[in-house]
């Protein structure tokens, strides 16, 4: 048949937007049909129990492992303290066997504590989590736990954007004498999802569970075994900058500077699986009751505690035993890597690779830092939540982040939110001050202090080469506040750190008080300084408060990138495609047309 050069000629141009439409969409990120394990990660198995048995229940049944059972289960929050690695990180591996922080080991042997207890009239929970990460683009068709044993019974809860409270999942109950995987994939949702196992029993001998991840027929696995170090192992130090040093600054990864010279022990990290936990003992300087320092820090990283002291010297407790400070790189017990930069510097990498911590033990105060090296693992605490975000780290442990700057009494009120108590300290003894301490005398800024001591601590921090302007200004004022030139090491530290780091480390100063004065734009911390290079004379025109000073590094042209880059498909993307599609529509009504015109004539 043959066909008018007319209808060709309109069919040929017709063609052209919907080819190009066609380049357009074959060159955008499209959902895979299915994902293999490895690209889904998680984090390994971890246990929380309790020192007891929940003992006698109210509910009655004569069947063990019965469901009624779990009315009375609690699941522990992810940021309790009590949760610790599992027996096996992929399988879990529960034998009811633990041993608890008091040293003492609950289970053990056949398993059940409920031996004082007839059976069916008590029950005891123990609670397994582990944190999936599913990527953007990913087609979960199958996302199993698979039980191998259960004594009595077990239940699931998945917490995600979808269910923050958390949603106990009908179809997971296994109960005793039953090997079963439970198809979860309707439940999970694109990012992060907290998967925790209640297992119950309501009668001895046997207390035990194992179960594992499937992902689409694959085993999910994490590995927990440390990369063996090469001949010249480089420690990350680089990736880690000092977050909370001195008397003491405060700059979080994210880039939110602030000063908190508070007294006790507080939370400056943890990590959503409870892997990694850090603490900071600030006591009262013992020259200068109104500054505070690090006297000490701790980290809890996958099963080991480890605890730096400065005062009254230096020391080192692994797991509760005093140990030499170590000289060489070491793998602690639970497979954290231990890196020795310097003397008296250490980085610690959690087995995953995801988080570093690094301590370095000052003559009489502690410097601790912290950094995100990979991994989707989230954060809270005094350092904010490494999200990239300044704006948003000041978040209290309830409740709404405060927005920068905020006031002296705000900070106080978010750091206390952050405190410590005894019983959840990871240090070895009670704070010296009490649990409860505060700063004996009000923070003083650089402006109360003496110009003779600031301009001889302007002259000892330029005469050891601080010109980092953060650095130099935090350097001026531990000085000239304590008369200590030992702070000057804090200040090299931190400044060989910015200097060192793989990008750019931006400060802006924020107006906190009618003291301070306004800063107009942002600055490279270590190349371009908006202020004065005598942090001390910038510091006379424009005075910040020692305790409640907050800048914020950010970047509205990087967050709006970042928004770009992160969301699969991009706006220049979709609004061509809606343009292609608009073009199409008006060349099929205009030859339709035609067409109409033609037939008529």
């Amino acid at each position: 048949m043959s066909v008018p050069k007319s209808i060709r000629a309109r069919a040929k141009w017709a063609a052209v937007p919907l080819a190009i439409g066609a380049l357009m969409v074959a060159g955008l990120p499209m959902a895979s049909a299915g994902a293999p394990a490895d690209e889904l990660t998680r984090s390994p198995w971890q246990m929380f129990i309790e020192p007891q048995p929940h003992g006698a229940t109210q509910f009655k049944s004569s069947v063990n492992g019965d469901r009624g059972f779990f009315e009375e289960s609690k699941v522990p929050a992810a940021s309790e303290s009590g949760w610790r690695a599992a027996p096996d990180p992929d399988t879990i591996g529960f034998d009811g066997s633990v041993t608890a922080d008091d040293g003492k080991t609950y289970g053990g042997g056949d398993g059940s504590r409920l031996k004082d207890f007839e059976c069916l009239q008590a029950v005891d929970y123990t609670y397994f989590q582990t944190f999936v990460n599913v990527p953007a683009g990913t087609t979960v068709k199958e996302f199993e736990i698979s039980f191998g044993v259960v004594d009595d019974a077990a239940l699931i809860t998945i917490y995600n954007d979808t269910n923050p409270d958390g949603r106990v999942v009908d179809n997971s109950y296994v109960k005793l004498g039953e090997s079963a995987s439970k198809n979860l994939a309707s439940e999970i949702t694109t990012g992060e999802n907290r998967v925790v196992i209640t297992q119950l029993d309501d009668c001895a001998p046997g207390n035990n569970i194992t179960a594992e991840v499937r992902l689409n027929g694959e085993s999910v696995v994490v590995d927990s075994t440390p990369s063996a170090p090469t001949s010249a192992p480089v420690p990350p130090d680089a990736d880690v900058v000092p977050n909370a040093r001195g008397d003491v600054h405060i700059r979080t990864p994210d880039g939110l500077k602030y000063d908190f010279q508070e007294v006790g022990d507080y939370e400056l990290v943890r990590s959503s699986s409870g892997d990694l936990i850090v603490q900071a003992r600030q006591i009262t300087y013992p020259k200068k009751p109104s500054v505070s320092i690090n006297g000490a820090g701790a980290v809890y990283a996958a099963g080991d505690t480890l605890v730096f002291t400065a005062t009254p010297e230096r020391g080192l407790t692994i797991n509760g035993t005093a140990t030499d400070l170590p000289t060489a790189d070491t793998t602690l017990p639970g497979g954290s890597q231990l890196y020795v930069s310097a003397a008296n510097d250490y980085t610690i990498v959690l087995p995953n690779g995801d988080t570093g911590v690094r301590i370095v033990v000052q003559q009489g105060y502690v410097d601790i830092g912290v950094a995100k090296l990979g991994g989707s693992q989230t954060y809270a605490g005094l350092l904010g939540n490494l999200d990239g975000d300044p704006s948003n780290d000041l978040t209290p442990r309830t409740g709404d982040p405060l927005t920068p700057p905020a006031t002296v009494e705000q900070l106080r009120t978010f750091g206390d939110t952050w405190r410590v108590p005894t019983a959840d300290s990871l240090f070895d003894t009670a704070h010296p001050e009490g649990e409860n301490a505060t700063q004996e005398e009000e923070p003083q800024t650089i402006a109360d202090l003496e110009p003779a001591a600031v301009q001889a601590a302007t002259a000892t921090c330029e005469g050891a080469g601080v010109t980092d302007q953060v650095a130099q200004q935090d350097c001026v004022y531990d000085v000239a506040a304590t008369g200590d030139e030992a702070f000057v090491a804090s200040a090299v530290a931190y400044q060989e750190a910015v200097e060192a780091a793989p990008e750019p480390v931006t400060v802006v100063e924020a107006v906190e008080t009618s003291s301070a004065a306004p800063s107009s734009s942002a600055a490279p911390s270590s190349a371009a300084p908006t202020a004065s290079s005598s942090a001390a004379s910038s510091a006379a025109s424009s005075p910040a408060s020692s305790s409640a000073a907050a800048t914020t590094s950010a970047s509205a042209t990087d967050s709006a990138a970042t928004a770009d880059s992160d969301s699969g498909f991009p706006i220049w993307a979709i609004i061509l495609i809606v343009v292609v599609v608009i073009v199409v529509i008006v060349v099929i009504v205009l030859m339709s047309r035609r067409r109409s015109s033609s037939t008529r004539a």
